[in-house]
């Protein structure tokens, strides 16, 4: 069964242009779908309704079978669907990072002793033992992330949502993060990664692109990439493989379409 159903969903902020159009979408459980677009194309606006954080003005959101046009269903919408946003400082409400991870299960009411198991075995996942008494304001950007990560993951959610997580960070900090969210997805977490960076999509099984509300393209990364000169006119470069084979074609050397680094070589060793 699909955990989450998106019907037909048309949304539009107070006095703008429509920012979700006629979409619709549905997800598998332990799939990893990275979302990308540019800025204004509506991945964060489509997030925020996987959430309940938004409700869309016509069409309809199930998540988990739960529709988000009840409020009676956002507490287990939530509960399950857990949110990593873009600034991690916004998700941080104590000064001490053991706390605030147990912020989260402290307010689903779950008894004191499962949530020091809970906080413990989320710092654990995250590999942050070492700063398990710090003040999270003490903490780089990436450390923050891990701990806004944890928070989550000590609500023990089924489904994931990173909105722009990796924006703020540097090459290696988003790289850490994408690892880190394939990790979550192996040990069987449904991820949903919001991004407009086009490398972060190399590891999804899925990728949607989304443009001025609407799902442009839908597949597995190769699939999707192979439409990567409109890719560039939204504003979306290629990972350095795909542009490097579109240029190498361009100079009549016909390479198939890849994403593997070892199949790329391999491919230019039998050619050249």
């Amino acid at each position: 069964m699909s955990i989450l159903n998106c019907r037909e969903i048309n949304f539009s902020y107070e006095d703008k242009e429509r920012v979700l159009d006629n979409l619709s979408l549905s997800l598998e459980p332990g799939s990893y779908t990275v979302i990308l677009g540019h800025n204004g194309s509506g991945k964060s606006t489509l997030a925020r309704h996987i959430n309940a954080l938004l409700l869309p003005d016509s069409g309809s959101v199930e998540v988990f079978g739960l529709s988000t046009s009840s409020e009676d269903n956002w507490l287990e919408i939530r509960r399950n669907a857990g949110m990593v946003f873009q600034y991690p400082d916004d998700q941080m409400v104590t000064s001490v990072v053991r706390d605030d991870i147990a912020f989260g299960p402290e307010n689903l009411g779950i008894p004191r002793d499962e949530i020091i198991e809970r906080v413990e075995a989320a710092i654990e996942a995250v590999e942050m033992q070492d700063f398990a008494d710090a003040d999270p304001s003490d903490l780089s950007g990436g450390q923050k992330q891990r701990i806004a990560i944890a928070g989550i993951l000590a609500m023990r959610p089924k489904l994931i949502i990173f909105d722009e997580a990796g924006a703020m960070l540097d090459p290696q900090g988003r790289q850490d993060l994408s690892d880190r969210m394939k990790s979550l997805n192996e040990q069987g977490y449904t991820i949903i990664h919001i991004t407009h960076f086009i490398e972060d999509a190399l590891e999804a099984s899925r990728v949607l692109v989304l443009d001025e509300g609407k799902i442009l393209y839908d597949g597995s990364p190769q699939e999707v990439f192979e439409h990567s000169d409109h890719l560039k006119e939204l504003g979306l470069d290629a990972p350095f493989s795909i542009n490097l084979i579109s240029a190498l074609k361009a100079r009549g050397i016909d390479l198939r379409v890849t994403l593997g680094q070892d199949e790329l070589i391999d491919q230019l060793v039998e050619v050249l």
